[in-house]
């Protein structure tokens, strides 16, 4: 007996992006139910990756053949506002489109692009959409490793930061590195690698595309030790701000390895300072409220008990505070030691090594 498939023996559908994309890269994500095997789903010459649906195989259970499809893109996969997605099939060929709602930039993210435009560096290549000017180019992602991740940065201000908005409320700053703001300011001008709603100019830290002496303050917040060279980083904050001006920038110390999506530099205090005091006089230097070493203390402990079996896990939990203060040797054959898998072992290690082969 035969099982007579429904009509269209075809179908397939875009969850996102659900109107014309903020930036670049966009994500892609959608699902594709067929009569015949699935061979690729494309989007301009680029294959993206399958995945599991079973939401879409308990909707459409007479389809032998359902995959979800996803993967990042950017706007040479689009032909004006319109989103072409090639699927091989078996034994055919399936072209669909969809023409996607154009966004309108808030009147907010209007005024600040406005505001920083005359300030933009005019020797630096520059794609300008409605949403932000983009000066990362394919050559700065690959120098600076710049690569896709699924984290996500976004947090609100706090401390300084917040100090320096206020007080320079008729200036400008800029957020070096502000991750997904859920809160913008009209004085404040949001720089990223990631083409988040809040991001007004995506360029990397190495190289700043902005004029000499251009803002009254500078925030960095947790961005140095994610940069290949915050050294040149440093100098490029320096660069752009007016003298007189203020820089804040805070970096963790004893914080595990958090990729977003890369981790190279942690640093000590005097670390931190060294990259400003040839150029600048330091005020201040010292462990806010949100870096006292209990934060540190926590997160490790947490993510280590995580790490665990559950066994070895509640072993670990019940031990006291004394049980963990011997000479390390003398715990290198117990469970949780041996039992921490080697991505934890990576994420919290007191030491990691290299040995490299020269050119």
């Amino acid at each position: 007996m035969t099982t007579a498939f429904p009509v269209p023996s075809f179908l397939i559908h875009l969850d996102a992006p659900t109107a014309y994309p903020l930036g670049e890269p966009f994500y892609i994500q959608g699902w594709v139910a067929s009569s015949t095997p699935i061979r690729a789903v494309r989007v301009e010459g680029i294959d993206l990756g399958f995945g599991e649906r079973p939401d879409v195989r308990a909707a459409h259970p007479d389809y032998p053949h359902i995959t979800g499809f996803s993967g990042h893109a950017g706007f040479a996969c689009l032909q004006g506002d319109t989103l072409r997605l090639t699927c091989e099939l078996a034994d055919r060929t399936e072209s669909w489109a969809r023409t996607l709602p154009r966004l309108e930039p808030p009147p907010d993210k209007i005024q600040r692009l406005q505001r920083i435009r005359p300030h933009l560096r005019s020797d630096l290549p520059c794609t300008e959409t409605p949403f932000n000017f983009n000066f990362l180019t394919a050559g700065l992602r690959d120098k600076f490793r710049v690569t896709s991740t699924e984290n996500v940065s976004g947090f609100e201000y706090y401390g300084v930061p917040c100090e320096l908005i206020e007080r320079f409320r008729d200036g400008l700053i800029l957020d070096c590195g502000a991750g997904n703001r859920p809160r913008c300011f009209p004085n404040v001008i949001n720089l990223e690698v990631v083409p988040y709603p809040s991001t007004d100019v995506l360029a990397v830290n190495e190289q700043l595309p902005f004029r000499d002496a251009t803002f009254d303050a500078l925030i960095s917040c947790a961005v140095l030790e994610h940069l290949k060279d915050p050294f040149v980083a440093a100098r490029e904050m320096v660069r752009v701000t007016k003298p007189g001006g203020l820089i804040h920038a805070d970096v963790p110390f004893l914080q595990p390895y958090h990729g977003y999506p890369s981790h190279y530099y942690n640093m000590t205090s005097q670390g931190l300072v060294s990259l400003f005091q040839d150029s600048c006089e330091i005020q201040r230097a010292g462990v806010p409220d949100y870096g006292l070493p209990i934060w540190g203390l926590s997160w490790f402990l947490n993510s280590y008990l995580a790490g665990l079996p559950a066994a070895t896990r509640e072993e670990f939990a019940n031990m006291r505070v004394a049980d963990l203060l011997g000479h390390p040797n003398s715990y290198l054959h117990r469970p949780f030691v041996r039992e921490l898998p080697a991505a934890k072992n990576l994420e919290l290690a007191c030491v990691t090594s290299v040995l490299a082969v020269k050119r």
